[in-house]
C-alpha cells in the first residue's frame, strides 16, 4: 500500500465515480450491509427502489439460523455482544468486540469467525465488529448491479475509472477488482491479513479518510477545470 497523495495527477483526472463501504469509513457508526441489498431513490417516479441479493423467504430463513449462531457466540466468546442496531440489518448478524464493549484480545475475535464458519456462515472482520451471513453476497456483485441499473454506467470497463474506499477485510472483492482501490487508515490493522489489500491507503481514518482519498480527484479535477477556464476553453457565465 501506498500513501494516496503519490497518486499520480494523471490518474486522479481521469477517476469519474467513487464508491465507498459506509461503517467506518464514509461514516463512524452507519450500518452498511455486505452486498445484501442496495436502495436508489427515482426521483420521476418518485419511489425508493430495493434490490435484494436473496429472495425474502430465504433471508427468513437464515436470520433464525443467524440468531442461533449468535447464541452461540456470546455462549462461548465472553465480554461479545450482538450490535445494538440489530433491527435495521436485514440479512447479516454482527457481533461487537470493541467500542460498545470491552476491547476483545485477537484470539477471542479470530473465535468469533470460526465459529460462524462451523455453522455454515460466511464471517468477516470489520474494524469493530464480526459480521456473518448465508450466501454468497458481496459489496461487488451489488456494486456492479447498482452502477448499471441505477446510474446507467458499465464499470466493468474501464475500471480504472472508478474508485473504491473502504477500511477492512470486507471490501476484499471491491480492493481486488478496482484498480484505483484506497483503504482508509484503519485498514492497515488487517495488513496481510486480507484476501485483497488496497492500492491506496490515506493517513485519516474512518470519515477523515475518505474525505482525504476524495479530496485527491476532486482537487485535480478543479485545477483541470481552472486550468481550462484561463485557457478560455470553458465559458463562464458572468450573470449578465
Amino acid at each position: 500500500m501506498r500513501p494516496i497523495s503519490q497518486m499520480s495527477d494523471e490518474t486522479a483526472a481521469g477517476i469519474t465515480a467513487l464508491f465507498c463501504d459506509i461503517d467506518d469509513t464514509l461514516t463512524t457508526g452507519v450500518v452498511g450491509e455486505n452486498g445484501e441489498f442496495c436502495f436508489a431513490y427515482y426521483e420521476i417516479a418518485r419511489k425508493v427502489r430495493h434490490k435484494f441479493a436473496v429472495p425474502e423467504g430465504i433471508r427468513a430463513t437464515d436470520r433464525v439460523r443467524l440468531l442461533a449462531v449468535a447464541e452461540r457466540i456470546l455462549r462461548e466468546v465472553p465480554g461479545t455482544a450482538v450490535s445494538a442496531d440489530p433491527l435495521y440489518r436485514e440479512a447479516v448478524v454482527t457481533i461487537e468486540f470493541c467500542k460498545d464493549v470491552p476491547t476483545l484480545i485477537q484470539a477471542d475475535i479470530e473465535r468469533i469467525k470460526v465459529i460462524s464458519e462451523e455453522e455454515g456462515a460466511v464471517a468477516r472482520v470489520s474494524s469493530i465488529h464480526v459480521n456473518g451471513w448465508y450466501g454468497d453476497c458481496d459489496q461487488l456483485t451489488l456494486s456492479l448491479h447498482f452502477a448499471s441499473a441505477v446510474l446507467g454506467i458499465d464499470i466493468a470497463s474501464p475500471r480504472h475509472r472508478v474508485a473504491f474506499v473502504g477500511d477492512s477485510q470486507i471490501d476484499a472483492p471491491m480492493f481486488a477488482y478496482f484498480p484505483q482501490s484506497c483503504g482508509v487508515a484503519n485498514v492497515l490493522h488487517f495488513k496481510g491479513r486480507t484476501e485483497a489489500d488496497p492500492i491506496w491507503v490515506t493517513k485519516g481514518e474512518g470519515g477523515q479518510g475518505f474525505v482525504e482519498a476524495a479530496e485527491r480527484p476532486l482537487s485535480v479535477g478543479r485545477k483541470v477545470f481552472e486550468d481550462d477556464v484561463k485557457a478560455g476553453s470553458i465559458p463562464v457565465w458572468n450573470g449578465v
